[in-house]
Parts: structure tokens; C-alpha cells; sequence
């Protein structure tokens, strides 16, 4: 397999990534958020490719964790092959989460002042 793990060196020393939703990520990889200073991770995929005869984003880990707590806005939008659960429940600064356009079925977010459970 041509496909390879992903790290960005200094990471802790970012607010943001910028649009990540075009980084080749395939379904047998977990991607891992982190980062102390991370405020905003987004992902929404701009370009597709035909994959079996459906356009798919190239950005599409079979799973997602996030341990970074600082982020306050987390997005996913268009990630259409990301499913199942994701646990935000650490969270606790979050104040924008968008999983719109994926196939997510369950969300854990904390009780904050900003989101209600």
C-alpha cells in the first residue's frame, strides 16, 4: 500500500491547520486531533475522486479521536464516508461542531455554558 501515517511536527504550537479536508486519509487509518494550543480543526473535503464508480473525498479516516481540549471549533462537514460515533464529551471549550453532509449517527459533547446536552 502506497498510503502512509500523517504527523505534523510542532503541532502544539498551532491555533489552526487551516482546511485539512483534502488530505488523502484512507478509511483504514484513525485520525488522532491533537494539540495544546489547537482552537479550530476543520476538514472539509473540496475535491472527490471516483472510487467504484462513486465520487468520495480523499479525506476519509474509519475513525476519528480528538484529545485536543482547547478546541472551540470542531468540523467534519462533507466527510461523507466518516460514521459511527464521535465522543467530543473532553471538549469542554467547544463552542461550534459541524458534522453536517457525513454519515456520524452519535455525538457526546460536554454541558458547557456555550453547548447543552
Amino acid at each position: 500500500s502506497n498510503d502512509t501515517g500523517v504527523s505534523i511536527l510542532g503541532v502544539n504550537y498551532y491555533r489552526s491547520l487551516g482546511n485539512m479536508g483534502n488530505l488523502s486519509t484512507p478509511p483504514a487509518n484513525t485520525l488522532t486531533v491533537n494539540g495544546k494550543r489547537l482552537t479550530e480543526f476543520i476538514a472539509e473535503p473540496t475535491d472527490t475522486y471516483t472510487e467504484n464508480g462513486v465520487q468520495v473525498p480523499a479525506f476519509r479516516p474509519g475513525q476519528v479521536k480528538i484529545s485536543a481540549t482547547e478546541l472551540k471549533k470542531f468540523s467534519l462537514k462533507g466527510c461523507k464516508q466518516i460514521g459511527g460515533a464521535l465522543d467530543a464529551s473532553n471538549l469542554t471549550r467547544l463552542e461550534e461542531l459541524d458534522v453536517r453532509q457525513t454519515s456520524i449517527s452519535d455525538v457526546s459533547i460536554p454541558e458547557t455554558n456555550v453547548l447543552k446536552t
